[in-house]
């Protein structure tokens, strides 16, 4: 089964960030693992618009 994840957010904490994603009709489709916030930039997928 494919989602398609209209919005995607970075919910910033104050030590720990997560990505959080919903599809069209609102629902919440996508939720990353919430890492530290100094490791955030080499945690992250590398992701591409399609």
């Amino acid at each position: 089964m494919s989602m398609t994840i209209l919005t995607v957010g970075i919910d910033l904490a104050k030590n720990v960030l997560a990505v959080r994603g919903v599809n069209k009709a609102g629902k919440a489709e996508l939720f990353g693992p919430d890492v530290p916030a100094t490791s955030f930039t080499s945690s992250s997928p590398r992701c591409h618009p399609v």
